[in-house]
């Protein structure tokens, strides 16, 4: 996880095909990918404390606000703010145990992480949602660390998944706009084809299972990031496709 995020590169030049814009949907990504992957330490944290300054500057390049996601950034703030009321490091304790109580028990209260839990059970063999993200990894060039022993269709791989195609993407705006394109279509594809078909149900399990707690209310912001990530790059898709050159107008979602 890399340390605190500087936003000074990021806050400036702001469109949906500025390499600040996917520096911003990189940090983002990635600092979802660690809070579902590992317990949230002192990085994560710090980062956590810049999640409304960002989810700002993100909905900048969008073109306008979107009350759902400032809201759920606003209602994360404000449980930071209150895990850390009493200073010390007893926010870090207290987030762990809910790491492990929601995440790595065995039982019905326990949230499962992978993808294949939720989609079709018929899902076997070489299409199991396991088997068909672990050929995205090899087709991105990625290992997976020794240290992590989840399934491919884990969270927070997914979410890696989209980290490192937001970089790509971000050197392929100021090199290659043919490379451009085809990222976006690989990520409407990785967005469609498997974060959206099972992160809803993971919010709803997630709210149903600690309405209050952190886990449930990052994982109703990731859900509504990614319904956003979809609806742009569809739309910057229909531009491209019908040859609008353009400044994107405001993004619109149901």
């Amino acid at each position: 996880m890399p340390a605190k995020p500087d936003l000074t590169d990021r806050l400036g030049e702001c469109s949906l095909d500025s390499p600040g814009f996917h520096s911003l949907r990189e940090a983002l990504y990635t600092l979802l990918a660690h809070c579902f992957g590992f317990e949230i330490d002192q990085n994560a944290w710090a980062a956590l404390g810049q999640l409304k300054d960002m989810t700002e500057a993100y909905l900048d390049c969008l073109g306008g606000p979107d009350h759902q996601l400032q809201q759920e950034a606003a209602d994360l703030g404000q449980l930071i703010e209150e895990l850390t009321a009493g200073g010390g490091e007893k926010h870090l304790l207290y987030l762990a145990r809910e790491y492990a109580s929601s995440f790595l028990g065995v039982g019905p209260n326990t949230i499962p992480l992978c993808e294949s839990h939720y989609t079709d059970s018929n899902h076997a063999g070489q299409d199991s949602p396991a088997l068909r993200v672990r050929r995205q990894y090899q087709r991105a060039g990625l290992t997976r660390s020794e240290s992590f022993n989840e399934l491919e269709d884990h969270l927070s791989m997914e979410l890696s998944l989209m980290a490192h195609l937001s970089a790509r993407s971000k050197q392929a705006a100021e090199n290659s706009p043919y490379e451009a394109r085809k990222l976006l279509e690989w990520q409407s594809d990785f967005i469609q084809g498997h974060l959206l078909n099972w992160i809803p149900a993971f919010r709803s399990k997630a709210a149903q299972m600690s309405p209050a707690g952190f886990y449930a209310k990052i994982a109703c912001f990731t859900d509504r990031f990614l319904e956003l990530e979809d609806a742009w790059i569809v739309q910057e898709q229909q531009s491209i496709l019908h040859g609008n050159t353009e400044a994107p107008q405001k993004l619109t979602i149901d």
